[in-house]
């Protein structure tokens, strides 16, 4: 194997636009790999839903304040496959940026969820679906406005929808100022100023602070039900979509039409639909001149808000299927639905593309947004969608896969990142040794004819292995076929020579099982002569090819390590008989943290495969377990890589561990003849490693303390998982004679299905200085002197000298009303209680040299001021101007806002050597308050 030391990494290229299309870069939205989810699943019976014919189990999202909400007709919430399943059904709470599920929001319901959104002033959960009730309250058949952090009905806020017969069901709400519109499939409205239910037929207006029916606007739409309304921003426009036969009365409004909300005028649209047809609107999204509608038999249409005329046609074909879901973000509509082959566009001559589940136009235009593939796998398709507050989009209905993760219900696609694998061969050049039929039918029709082959030409040709289509499936419209014949090739030119650290190879699928791929070879050169061979034997000879090979048959896809440089790939067979190579998707990855190491690395000190004693029975590891005098004899012993779960693990430890600690103990004669070291980790999920008690890198864990349950800051998953992470190490750290090199494994998740990690350390010639290290000043769990009489202390009490010895000792978190405290303050007599309580605790610098800044985590409900040496650092929550004991925070803190530590990061001016004063006032937002919490962690970040 010949290795190059330059590196060059490929980006590939957007597709060329087609007819008109925006020339967007593909690779600006959001990364194609979703992240490892949470997962609802067990679906409600559809027997027993008003929309049997879509096993669902997620049909909306909505945010507020950092939790997204998660609504459909699942039963039950898990962590991952095989994990402990939680009682939730048809409406879950998830923490938007930890991706966590929130078990203190329990509301009851009694079937299933459709449609959530925002209350006015953003204080309720709006619920809509099939349910009888809430929690058992009355007046919440249908439709209830939720606390979003207990999940109890408000009592200020009663509306109920019903039918005379059959099941009710509020599908779709729309919400501007105070203004609420629901629609669905009802026939009565009842609030809780009537003494009787009004007539209302599947759509209706009420008042978002009580849920009073508007008596003066009233459409109904007869002979069916609403699926989908879209306000226009202007809150002039409602567009109504759904199975309806018309609206208002009015002629031509079949299908879909347009409400005028001051009035309550119906205006009927461009109709393309045949006066006997049936087209179902899923729904709508309406913007300052647009209007997206999705529907059934496979149509996105656009219309244009002045004209109300069709501007766009849009067709799926092929394994094509319905447009279900339409969300905006930015300038980008985001459409979701059932459809897995290609699109078209009635009126157009030429324009075709690839869609698979989720797909994007721009707005500006209505064109699609070509070369992005959501790599996601489902059976009824995308039903729900919408952008979190981080950017991030969160997509529903029933995925089962995104690539090589297993989902459920709901999947994220987060941004793209610097370690986001790159794909190499996105895109670029290929050549087979032969064009063939697929050979494969599903349904009885061959993927030429279902795909129209002949005109897209996405099944066969090579380049169908590169086009990011990744679902195998034979009723997928893109894969590389070649003839039957001995020794079929597929080849790949990267464009330019760059780091081949694994190659995914995705194989095809017809009846749910493996196509024949077998015992594959897999060749990678930076000359292209080299590889121009299928004779395995002569390839291996070859200094400058590297040979892989996978054996056994193929399945849904495997992932095979290279770590080399090349710029060519060939994938090919070399069996007796004659053979078709057919191929769903072959990536050529570059994983950021996984650089083949350079050649002449240095003397192997510990070696992957080595020896490593380690503890995984779920405690802690005793204090100096990382050191050298540490006696380890009691713990097994086994070679890497160890951990559970996965079938490459030589040393298999307890598998459910959050943490399992590793040591593995080797000598050096002479300290003094080593340069530097170089240390080699892999982990998955995260860890940290030592050398003779000194922390030399951390990989995927939070900054700070690190316990036995501290879980890793990320989750790893396919090939990121076996990358190794390169890192330089001072060799001033060795001892004459023995040494350790000691690692603590972390899972992501408490009870994480696997576990994995390994280490190695070589000698270098690059000279390292030992790393500055930040210090923890003050822990989160401190204890601190806190005042809690309600009595002003006076100006003095955040200085250094004042004398807090009389206040109470106590360990954070403070507080009362949550449960959660460690220590319990005095609240105050009720009904008003004490608005702000006082703590002061103090820490000790060396060396103001060694802190760059001050990194804090702050906890407060409501509100805080933090003081360093009597200086404030730090308002939180808090309005401007004097702060007094009666100052009252500016919000009421809740969800994650109480709970989670707030960052903030201030400058060292007013730190001294020595001992330090840090002072903080909690405040809460009014006298009544039922609950206050404090605790303070505060970091010095090194230079």
């Amino acid at each position: 194997m010949a290795v190059g030391l330059l590196a060059l990494v490929v980006v590939p290229t957007s597709v060329p636009a087609q007819n008109g299309a925006p020339a967007i870069d593909p690779s600006t939205l959001l990364s194609e790999q979703p992240l490892r989810t949470w997962q609802v699943m067990n679906l409600q019976d559809p027997a027993e839903s008003e929309l049997p014919d879509w096993d669902v189990l997620v049909w909306d999202f909505a945010e507020i304040n950092g939790v997204m909400y998660v609504g459909g007709r699942f039963q039950n919430v898990r962590r991952y496959s095989g994990a402990t399943e939680h009682d939730q059904a048809f409406l879950a709470a998830f923490d938007v940026q930890t991706g966590e599920w929130i078990p203190s929001f329990r509301p009851v319901l009694d079937d299933g969820v459709y449609s959530l959104a925002v209350a006015p002033g953003g204080n309720r959960l709006l619920v809509g679906g099939e349910f009888t009730n809430v929690n058992g309250a009355p007046l919440t058949a249908g439709f209830a406005a939720l606390d979003p952090f207990t999940g109890e009905p408000d009592p200020n806020f009663k509306l109920s929808v019903s039918r005379e017969v059959g099941a009710h069901m509020v599908k779709d709400i729309e919400v501007l100022g105070n203004d609420v519109y629901i629609g669905g499939r009802f026939n009565h409205v009842q609030d809780q100023f009537a003494a009787n239910p009004v007539r209302r037929y599947s759509l209706a207006k009420i008042d978002g602070a009580t849920g009073a029916l508007d008596g003066n606007w009233d459409v109904p739409a007869s002979g069916g039900r609403v699926m989908a309304l879209g306000l226009s921003p202007d809150g002039e426009e409602l567009y109504v979509g759904g199975f309806f036969t018309s609206l208002g009365q009015a002629l031509d409004t079949k299908w879909m039409a347009m409400v005028r909300t001051a009035d309550a005028v119906v205006v009927p649209l461009t109709d393309p639909v045949p006066p006997d047809g049936k087209f179902y609107v899923f729904d709508l999204d309406v913007s300052e001149d647009k209007v997206f509608a999705g529907s059934e038999w496979h149509r996105l249409w656009v219309y244009d808000r002045d004209s109300l005329e069709l501007t766009h046609d849009y067709h799926t074909s092929g394994y094509g299927g319905d447009y279900q879901a339409i969300h905006r973000a930015g300038d980008v509509v985001w459409v979701g639905g059932h459809f897995h082959g290609y699109e078209d566009e009635f009126g157009t001559n030429g324009y075709r593309r690839q869609v698979q589940w989720l797909t994007a136009y721009d707005l500006n235009t209505a064109e699609p947004i070509e070369g992005w593939v959501a790599r996601i796998g489902m059976k009824d398709g995308v039903f729900a969608i919408t952008e979190d507050s981080e950017g991030k989009l969160w997509v529903g209905g029933d995925p089962s896969s995104g690539a090589t993760v297993p989902l459920q219900g709901f999947t994220v696609f987060p941004h793209r990142s610097a370690e986001t694998e790159q794909n190499l061969a996105r895109n670029q050049s290929t050549t087979q040794s032969s064009d063939g039929a697929s050979g494969i039918a599903w349904r009885g029709r061959s993927s030429e004819v279902r795909c129209d082959g002949p005109v897209n030409q996405m099944v066969g040709p090579s380049f169908s292995a590169v086009d990011g289509k990744t679902a195998g499936g034979a009723w997928e419209c893109s894969f590389s076929a070649t003839e039957a014949e001995l020794a079929p090739w597929w080849q790949v030119d990267l464009g330019a020579t760059g780091e081949v650290d694994m190659i995914r190879i995705w194989n095809m699928t017809s009846t749910g099982d493996p196509e024949d791929l077998t015992d594959p070879w897999i060749a990678v050169s930076e000359d292209p002569d080299a590889i121009n061979s299928t004779d395995p034997v002569a390839l291996a000879a070859d200094p400058a090819v590297t040979l892989a090979q996978i054996s056994g048959q193929v399945p849904w896809f495997q992932e095979v390590p290279i770590g080399a440089y090349g710029r060519y790939v060939r994938v090919f067979t070399n069996n007796a008989e004659p053979t078709q190579l057919r191929l769903a998707e072959v990536e050529v990855l570059d994983l950021d943290d996984a650089t083949p190491p350079p050649p002449d690395l240095g003397d192997l000190l510990v070696a992957d495969g080595a020896s490593w004693r380690y503890l995984d029975n779920g405690s802690a590891a005793p204090a100096g377990w990382n050191n050298v005098g540490f006696d380890d004899g009691a713990w097994p012993e086994g070679p890497s890589m160890l951990g559970f779960g996965d079938d490459d693990i030589a040393t298999v430890t307890a598998p459910g561990a959050t943490t399992t600690y590793m040591r593995h103990t080797f000598s050096v004669a002479d300290p003094a003849a080593v340069a530097g070291l170089a240390l080699e980790l892999l982990a998955d999920d995260g860890a940290v490693a030592y050398l003779n008690g000194v922390e030399i890198h951390r990989l995927r864990m939070p900054a700070g303390p690190i316990s036995a349950q501290t879980t890793a800051s990320d989750t790893v998953w396919g090939a990121a998982e076996r990358a190794w992470n390169n890192v330089a190490v001072p060799a001033g750290l060795l001892n004459a004679g023995a040494n350790v090199l000691a690692v603590e494994l972390h899972n992501n998740w408490s009870g994480g299905g696997d576990l994995a990690g390994s280490a190695t350390l070589t000698t270098s010639d690059n000279v390292v200085e030992p790393p500055a290290v930040d210090q923890l000043l003050v822990p989160i769990d401190a204890s601190w002197r806190y005042l809690d009489t309600g009595v002003d202390p006076g100006s003095d009490w955040v200085t250094s000298g004042f004398d807090d010895a009389a206040w109470v000792l106590g360990q954070a978190e403070l507080g009362y009303g949550d449960g959660d405290e460690v220590t319990v303050v005095n609240e105050g007599p009720a009904p008003d209680r004490h608005i702000t309580t006082w703590f002061r605790t103090t820490f000790d610098v060396d060396d103001l040299a060694d802190i760059a800044q001050l990194d804090l985590g702050l906890v407060r409900d409501d509100g805080a001021v933090v003081y360093l040496n009597g200086v404030e650092q730090v308002r939180s929550n808090m309005p401007d101007g004097p702060i007094t004991a009666a100052t009252l925070a500016s919000d009421y803190a809740w969800g994650p806002g109480e709970r989670d530590p707030q960052p903030y990061s201030i400058p060292t001016t007013d730190l001294v050597a020595g001992t330090n004063t840090v002072a903080v006032e909690i405040h809460s937002a009014s006298t009544g308050s039922r609950d206050v919490s404090f605790a303070l962690e505060i970091i010095g970040v090194a230079p």
